[in-house]
């Protein structure tokens, strides 16, 4: 009978063959030396797993129900390690989430601009009337239209960190709620200055001979699922990114390519509809993809057996 148990550092499901109790053995995932728990001794677990067991969570080492979430919000947090990903990797993985949640995913992709639409559509019609009435006045034209501007984009940064937020809680397989679109009020002055800040940066570098801002725009791509993840501010957030995407960069920009020949194809084969599914794919592939690129887990449908075993150590 084969041992299932939680690495006390990364929170990886793990299992090893039956025999090795008490044995040391290395976290294929961290590279933690964990010390392997006896079957039946649950009161010998570690103490995060001690922790975990006494406030109600259950015993850490059970194997776990279909779809369960590796990282839940009673579950202890691990530091954020930069890490490579593989093409392959991030899209079944996203893939194993996106057939379980596709209808969230779906809601949430579509959900977020029409909502912005639907809230920045009066303003059009303020600022159009106001205009009219005084057609030879310039002047409500040129500030209605900046502050038109200020508001759509005070509007539409608040709603994509809540998709950034959301689409998250997808990807860990948390539950999840309409109003988690709509969390996020605190960090959007935050967002709207690294916009500004990124935007200005790929324009420069796209100016100078155009690689160097697809350089920067990749380097920077991951800030607002670090600051929706992290709680971090402007330079926090940016920092963090340039530290994810090291090493990984070459990989983000073959997925960017990929998704876009897909969406391409597949546009040009049904007309325009495989949009309909390919935009929330992609999304939810963009959290997956930051998820795998900090270590974290994501949610998995697929039973325990394919954890990988754990490699003793001498």
């Amino acid at each position: 009978m084969a041992i299932e148990f939680r690495c006390t550092q990364c929170q990886k499901l793990l299992r090893t063959p039956s025999g090795t109790s008490g044995k040391d053995a290395r976290c294929p995932q961290c590279g933690a030396i964990v010390k392997i728990p006896e079957l039946t001794q649950i009161g010998n677990l570690p103490a995060e797993a001690s922790a975990l067991a006494s406030t109600g969570g259950g015993n850490p080492y059970a194997a776990p129900a279909p779809f369960r979430s590796p990282s839940g919000a009673d579950e202890p947090r691990h530091e954020l390690r930069p890490t490579r990903i593989e093409i392959g990797d991030v899209l079944s993985r996203t893939w194993d989430v996106f057939k379980v949640r596709w209808l969230a995913c779906l809601g949430a992709t579509w959900g977020v601009p029409l909502i912005v639409a639907l809230a920045i559509l009066p303003l059009v019609g303020i600022y159009v009337l106001v205009g009219l009435q005084n057609e030879d006045d310039p002047l409500p034209w040129v500030f209605g239209g900046i502050g038109l501007g200020v508001a759509a984009l005070g509007i539409g940064t608040f709603m994509a960190l809540g998709l950034h937020a959301f689409m998250l809680r997808v990807a860990r397989g948390q539950d999840l709620a309409a109003r988690d679109l709509f969390g996020e009020g605190a960090l959007v002055v935050s967002a709207i200055l690294t916009v500004l800040i990124v935007a200005v940066a790929v324009s420069v570098g796209v100016a100078l001979f155009v690689v160097p801002g697809v350089i920067v725009a990749l380097m920077f791509s991951q800030f607002m699922n670090v600051m929706v993840d992290e709680r971090v501010g402007v330079v926090e957030s940016l920092r963090l990114s340039m530290r994810f995407t090291e090493g990984n960069k070459v990989t983000l920009f073959l997925l960017w390519l990929l998704m876009a020949a897909i969406n391409s194809i597949a546009g040009s084969l049904t007309c325009g509809l495989s949009t309909v599914v390919v935009a929330p794919f992609t999304s939810l592939l963009g959290s997956v993809t930051y998820l795998a690129m900090t270590g974290q887990n994501t949610a998995s449908p697929e039973p325990v057996e394919r954890e990988r075993p754990l490699s003793s150590v001498p």
